[in-house]
């Protein structure tokens, strides 16, 4: 059996030896677990924090991203789907085109073949009843008459046309006459004069309240009171006489009416300084000639609406 005198003399040689160098400690036994700092202990779950939060972010954007390219591939599936569609349509309208140029051209079977102004009181009717003047203009090949409401009023009449399949329009006379304040008023600040003295036709202005309140209830009138298939709109337009030889279409209505609902229209306001018709007429002229134009074709066309 070894003995463990040296060893022991060798301790208390090692001892000495730290207790003269003043490096020794004392004998105390470390333990086994050694406490972290409270510090180091915070650190270490901001650390563990901070790798959860970013494996959550990381694992969300990996979702996005896949989600993304599932829309974007179903995007161009659809894109595919609707050119591919388009190219049926267009390959289908092709073969239409292709097959209407390879068909004969056939003639209308049907054209309208009118006489404005119809009244069976014409010289060429005198002495034939309804039904020999609707035989007669069927072999003339007319199939449509415009006449106004001393004719319509004939209803023997309008059933002997209808039964030769000729069709009968009521004419309504728009904007003829000068009554008041309708007389329309030319870019000089005077009244429109009669294009041929002493001449029927008197065009007005179209753009009057009443005028256009009558013409309303005319042509209600009208439409409820005769057997017709349509009404005839005459004289819808800015006074001019086309039957002249020298039409002389003038620049009108600049009455107090039609400059207010051009100022409504064109959203501009005339300045005050210029108090002459001529004065307005010509600032509307130099500034606003195009916007004038665009009013009094929208004063004929809004009027087709009514």
């Amino acid at each position: 059996m070894l003995s463990t005198k040296p060893n022991r003399r060798r301790f208390l040689q090692i001892i000495s030896a730290s207790v003269a160098a003043g490096t020794f400690s004392g004998c105390k036994r470390k333990s086994k677990r050694a406490k972290k700092p409270p510090k180091l202990r915070n650190e270490k779950k901001e650390v563990e924090s901070f790798f959860d939060s970013r494996k959550k972010a990381l694992k969300k954007k990996r979702k996005e991203e896949e989600k993304r390219l599932k829309n974007k591939e179903k995007e161009e599936e659809e894109t595919a789907d609707e050119e591919e569609r388009e190219k049926e349509l267009e390959k289908e309208e092709i073969t239409k085109r292709d097959q209407l140029r390879a068909k004969p051209v056939i003639e209308r079977k049907y054209q309208m073949r009118g006489l404005i102004g119809f009244s069976p009181k014409y010289s060429i009717f005198t002495g034939e009843n309804v039904e020999e003047i609707s035989k007669k203009l069927y072999k003339w090949g007319i199939n449509a008459v415009w006449a106004d409401k001393r004719t319509l009023a004939n209803k023997d009449l309008l059933d002997a046309l209808h039964a030769w399949s000729i069709q009968v329009y009521a004419t309504v006379g728009l904007f003829n006459g000068w009554r008041g304040r309708n007389r329309p008023i030319r870019s000089d600040g005077t009244p429109l004069r009669s294009f041929i003295p002493g001449h029927w036709y008197q065009g007005s202005c179209p753009n009057q309240p009443n005028d256009i309140s009558r013409a309303l209830g005319e042509i209600q009138l009208i439409a409820k009171k005769y057997d017709i298939d349509g009404i005839w709109l005459d004289g819808l337009r800015y006074p001019v006489f086309w039957s002249a030889p020298n039409p002389n279409a003038h620049m009108t209505c600049f009455e107090q009416v039609c400059q207010n609902k051009f100022q409504n229209y064109a959203g501009i306001t005339i300045p005050k300084q210029y108090l002459t018709v001529r004065d307005r007429a010509e600032w509307i002229m130099k500034h606003h000639a195009d916007e004038w134009v665009d009013f009094k074709m929208y004063s004929i066309t809004s009027l087709r609406k009514i």
